[in-house]
């Protein structure tokens, strides 16, 4: 009897550890899928970020997912201070998010981000970042190890246009 209940116990343990794995997992893939919507959207730069790198104009849109693990349609303008363009372009954007315990319990939605011009034209910034995304914030850093390229804040009104007039 004694030698069976060890035995319930071991199974009774291993089906804990299975369901709780299961549910960690679960809560894992809806956080990244909530935020990963939530990076869909019309960002622009920040007044101090703007300023700080003499910019009057940076606008990012970002299309949703078309499919899981496929490219996202973009748009990016940069205007300079003076008023020159420096850029004004389609892009495509790859994003392949971090996943780890210390983003999900700060609720961040980070990663590497992979732009590509669909013109050809070159970008004034690496095509290969780091991103950041605070959904408290409603802000998107693109950054790498030597410099941060783009401090950006979420336009809700212009999100919800920009997003309508995309999916219709």
């Amino acid at each position: 009897m004694i030698a069976n209940a060890g035995v319930l116990a071991a199974i009774l343990l291993a089906v804990i550890v299975v369901v709780m794995f299961a549910f960690a997992r679960a809560f894992a893939q809806a956080h990244v899928r909530r935020h990963s919507e939530f990076l869909s959207g019309y960002w622009v730069a920040t007044s101090k970020f703007a300023a700080d790198a003499k910019l009057s104009e940076f606008q990012l849109f970002i299309a949703p997912n078309a499919a899981p693990n496929a490219a996202r349609q973009g748009y990016i303008i940069i205007v300079d201070a003076e008023g020159a363009p420096v850029a004004n372009q389609a892009i495509e954007l790859r994003v392949s998010p971090r996943h780890s315990l210390r983003n999900l319990a700060a609720d961040e939605y980070c990663g590497h981000m992979t732009i590509r011009p669909v013109d050809g034209e070159e970008l004034p910034f690496p095509t290969s970042l780091e991103f950041a995304v605070s959904v408290f914030n409603g802000a998107l850093t693109l950054f790498d190890k030597e410099a941060v390229f783009a401090s950006l804040t979420k336009d809700y009104a212009t999100t919800e246009a920009a997003l309508t007039a995309y999916t219709n």
